[in-house]
């Protein structure tokens, strides 16, 4: 099922209005331009429903697009180091941005309060860290909850407005399920799979 994010009805509405006006004043190919908009526009804001997968140590792609790197990094986020997957996100692969993991949100360090990322520790104790690194949030953290909150393993918990590229960064020890070239779908495809404290 198909849902629209409520940011899209105002753009939407005028769209499928200047539609309407353009093709009584008898201008057909003015009118084409315009639904063409309303359908660019429905596309990019669309809300899919997801099949969240019941896995409590997997992480899951908060944007739908196509992996672009794989590696082992310094995180200032976390203060260590970290997996790195980084995504390109599909502008019309869904505009809610989804929770990863189910936690806690956390307030990340000073030294990384600049950047547009949200920290989340698990029930677990792993820390799991998302971060915007092209694009533009329009001055909103990725993940749009207070500290302190919790946020839902592959829930809808904010929008990625103009992200244009994300990054996961996760425990160094995870298990990688994708590689790079890989095309990942929000709130559905698993992107690692946490280590198990009891191993």
């Amino acid at each position: 099922m198909l849902g629209m994010a409520r940011e899209g009805w105002l753009p939407l509405t005028f769209l499928l209005a200047a539609s309407s006006v353009v093709l009584s004043h008898g201008h057909p190919l003015v009118a084409t331009f315009a639904v063409l908009g309303v359908a660019l526009v429905a596309g990019f804001f669309q809300e899919p429903e997801r099949n969240i997968p019941a896995s409590a140590l997997s992480v899951v792609s908060p944007v739908s697009g196509r992996v672009i790197s794989v590696g082992d990094r310094s995180c200032s986020v976390l203060d260590r180091s970290a997996l790195s997957v980084r995504i390109r996100v599909n502008p019309f692969g869904g505009y809610a941005l989804r929770a990863p993991v189910e936690g806690v949100l956390r307030e990340p360090p000073h030294a990384s309060r600049g950047r547009c990322s949200s920290w989340v520790r698990t029930d677990e104790g792993e820390d799991i860290a998302l971060c915007i690194t092209c694009g533009s949030m329009l001055g909103q953290r990725p993940l749009g909850y207070g500290y302190g909150q919790r946020v839902g393993h592959g829930r809808r918990s904010g929008a990625r407005r103009f992200a244009l590229e994300v990054e996961l960064l996760l425990p160094a020890a995870s298990r990688l399920a994708v590689k790079a070239g890989d095309r990942v779908t929000s709130g559905e495809s698993i992107i690692v799979h946490l280590p198990s404290r009891s191993t």
